[in-house]
């Protein structure tokens, strides 16, 4: 199942973007996202995020931030 999203994108990231497709690292904005998004998630487990999640409550409680 495919989904439509729409987007804003700042000028610059949008160019950046278009140098990777034009250069023929993705074939499209679609490619790219997809792509982007697989690895991301490929590389956030559950796990790792339940473990960022305990660190920033402990950090918390700690008064480690300013």
């Amino acid at each position: 199942m495919n989904s439509k999203i729409e987007i804003v994108l700042p000028a610059p990231l949008l160019s950046k973007l278009q140098k990777l497709i034009n250069e023929g690292l993705f074939k499209d904005l679609n490619d790219f996202f997809e792509t982007a998004g697989t690895y991301y998630l490929e590389r956030h487990t559950d796990e790792m995020w339940e473990d960022y999640v305990k660190h920033e409550i402990k950090a918390g409680l700690h008064a480690e931030y300013n």
